[in-house]
């Protein structure tokens, strides 16, 4: 089942079902005997935009509601499923006046949002923008262009607002999150999961940096993004500097082969020991025979 938008977030709300609508347009339609292709006719549309519109696969454009509605024997509101007067002000042309009148919520601007047309949902995004909280920000965000939620992405930065950069990041260009978090990390700012959105040769690049700049115990935030090649070139470098004095940070992102290799020559010079802060990581059955090889 295709759904428009699913509930998201704890206390999020539903908005509308494309499947539900598109059956209700269905029955609709078959009890006023009527085919899919004398339908479209009626409304100007193409016989696959009906198609598509009753296995729940697109939505009617909110320019042609009243007019389903009518064709069909039901109001805007029997056709979406729910009260919706925020939808009927705007099918009506009178959002304005409407919009005066009443306490418009955020949810009625992400209700209209979802059903637009991409630059209707941009010019109207970019109106009503203020009544939006960030949740109610982030539901719109699959309807709206990639220069609007570039431009949401870089408010958020500039602001230091990590949490809410993190929500805009998967709409954004990857050339925009590449320019913008090396800045920001070299001028110290935890930016959290933002780094997984980064190239991979720039995020690698970054982490290198700060660990040359610091040690492998500021690496924290960065080590589960980073790939493979370069979590075993690091691991190498601390290993040449420190032993396995601070490998608590690294050991889970390591491949068990090197990390047991690395353990192995350490228990021969330092003793057993030297891997005890890290039993946790290391393959037991290698741990095991190793020790019995030697030790028993």
């Amino acid at each position: 089942m295709i759904i428009l938008v699913i509930k998201k977030f704890l206390g999020g709300m539903i908005m509308f079902d494309m499947t539900s609508i598109g059956k209700r347009i269905s029955v609709a339609r078959k009890s006023n005997n009527m085919t899919q292709m004398e339908f479209a006719d009626k409304l100007n549309v193409s016989f696959q935009a009906v198609s598509n519109w009753e296995r729940g696969i697109s939505m009617p454009d909110i320019a042609k509601l009243p007019d389903i509605a009518s064709l069909l024997g039901l109001s805007i509101d029997e056709l979406l499923g729910r009260d919706s007067n925020a939808i009927n002000a705007i099918v009506s042309n009178n959002w304005d006046e409407y919009s005066n009148e009443q306490n418009i919520t955020g949810e009625e601007v992400v209700d209209i949002i979802s059903i637009l047309k991409p630059q209707q949902a941009d010019d109207f995004f970019k109106k009503n923008e203020e009544l939006l909280n960030i949740r109610e920000i982030e539901q719109t965000l699959p309807f709206l262009g990639t220069d609007i939620c570039n431009k949401l992405f870089l408010k958020y930065i500039n602001q230091n607002a990590f949490e809410q950069a993190e929500r805009v990041a998967p709409f954004v260009t990857v050339e925009l999150i590449n320019q913008t978090m090396p800045k920001k990390i070299d001028e110290g700012y935890r930016v959290g999961n933002l780094i997984a959105f980064m190239d991979c040769g720039i995020r690698d690049s970054m982490i290198l940096k700060i660990f040359e700049a610091k040690d492998i115990q500021a690496l924290d935030d960065y080590l589960p993004f980073a790939s493979k090649s370069f979590i075993e070139k690091i691991a190498l470098i601390e290993y040449e500097k420190n032993k396995l004095r601070y490998f608590e940070h690294i050991a889970p992102f390591m491949e068990k082969e090197l990390l047991s290799d690395m353990a192995k020559n350490a228990i021969e010079k330092y003793g057993i020991v030297a891997i005890s802060h890290l039993v946790q990581f290391i393959d037991k059955d290698v741990l095991k025979n190793f020790v019995n090889e030697n030790y028993l």
